[in-house]
């Protein structure tokens, strides 16, 4: 009884506001609306179903209307460049060509042309960022290395130095590997010129090393070739400009000794002062000792002898009038014995003297050629880093 009464009340509420014009609703729910309350069409007892929770089941036909007509569809492209119309622009990207090209393809499934539209996007990374943030920092830091060269072999730092930029250079590269994209088809300018760099770095090391075990080689652990002299201490030093004191280093000096092979195998077989222009200096020891004003002992490789002049002579002649012969021949034997005495002291400092000076020659020797590699590596290594950076800058 109550169900009955709330749908008739639902009922009446829909004529007033019909009849009020309150219904607020899209042309289809008054259509409908207007089509249940019209006369003779709704019938409360005919409705499909008796329960309003039961489904109700709408059978709906459909029909397909074809509206196009086409075989094929040709895909053209109106313009040879994109619309950039909608596009922002990048901090880090550049974009150099967005072109759009009309293209067609055959597959072999079927004897049909497709044709497609080709859009190329070319974009170009913003090179700032990388020039003032890592490669300035890292050409400095190469820079040290080339600076690595100019270092003495005796200051201790000259390898600490070269591994210390060594390490330096790998650091940024890990910071660049960081930043990059990592990609395996294609290797980045940068990433090249910090692989040069790092290659160079090692071998700036690996030549410190040369010319550490140079410098501090010398005659009794080491034989000096001949080639060494030639080629090293003469030749390379006169092309590097370099000098050294008491030695002609010129061309004129130099060519005449080593254009010969005759005199080239006497320069071989010849002491080591022979193959250098050395320029005469006084010599560390001379081959005769002067005792008196008189008196001469000569020490040169002749035999040691003490010879006697004519005014001892005669000195000796009034001292025998005065004395007796054997005092005389007492004191002459003593003093004589004396003299060998101080005399092979003399020669045994005189060896050691020559043999120092002869063993700091070949040590100087040593010094020299380091010094030449050292000059020549510094003078490679700054073309070769000046060529890597210009081809750097040049295809950024």
């Amino acid at each position: 009884m109550f169900h009955i009464f709330q749908q008739q009340l639902k009922l009446f509420l829909l004529i007033i506001c019909y009849c009020f014009n309150f219904i607020i609703g899209s042309p289809d729910q008054l259509r409908l609306l207007s089509h249940l309350l019209a006369d003779n069409r709704y019938t409360p007892m005919a409705r499909p179903v008796q329960n309003a929770s039961h489904t109700l089941p709408v059978t709906i036909n459909l029909s397909l209307q074809q509206i196009i007509n086409f075989v094929r569809i040709n895909l053209t492209a109106e313009s040879s460049q994109g619309q950039l119309d909608a596009y922002v622009k990048s901090a880090q990207w550049d974009l150099e060509d967005f072109s759009a090209t009309n293209n067609s393809t055959k597959y072999d499934c079927c004897p049909t042309v497709y044709p497609y539209v080709l859009y190329t996007i070319r974009m170009r990374r913003r090179s700032l960022y990388y020039v003032i943030n890592i490669i300035v920092p890292c050409f400095l830091i190469s820079c040290m290395t080339i600076l690595g060269f100019l270092l003495s072999p005796d200051s201790g730092e000259k390898l600490t130095l070269q591994i210390t930029t060594l390490l330096s250079v790998v650091m940024f590269s890990l910071l660049l590997a960081e930043i990059l994209p990592p990609s395996s088809t294609a290797i980045p300018i940068i990433t090249v010129y910090f692989t040069c760099v790092m290659v160079m770095s090692a071998v700036t090391v690996v030549a410190s090393v040369i010319i550490l075990s140079l410098h501090f080689r010398n005659s009794r652990n080491y034989t000096m070739r001949s080639w060494v002299r030639k080629y090293i201490c003469n030749y390379l030093a006169w092309l590097l400009r370099m000098k050294r004191p008491h030695h002609d280093l010129s061309w004129h000096a130099i060519r005449p000794r080593w254009v010969s092979p005759k005199q080239e195998s006497n320069n071989i077989n010849g002491p080591i002062g022979n193959y250098h222009s050395k320029i005469p200096s006084e010599p560390l020891s001379n081959n005769k000792f002067e005792l008196s004003s008189t008196n001469v002992i000569n020490v040169d490789k002749e035999p040691l002898e003490f010879s006697v002049s004519s005014a001892m002579k005669i000195h000796d002649s009034r001292y025998h009038q005065n004395t007796s012969n054997e005092l005389y021949t007492c004191d002459m034997e003593m003093i004589r014995s004396e003299l060998r005495a101080i005399i092979s002291q003399l020669a045994i400092l005189i060896n050691y003297s020559r043999q120092k000076e002869k063993d700091d020659n070949e040590s100087q020797e040593w010094q020299f050629v380091a010094m030449v590699i050292d000059r020549f590596c510094l003078v490679v290594f700054a073309i070769v880093m000046l060529l890597f950076t210009v081809l750097t800058f040049l295809n950024v």
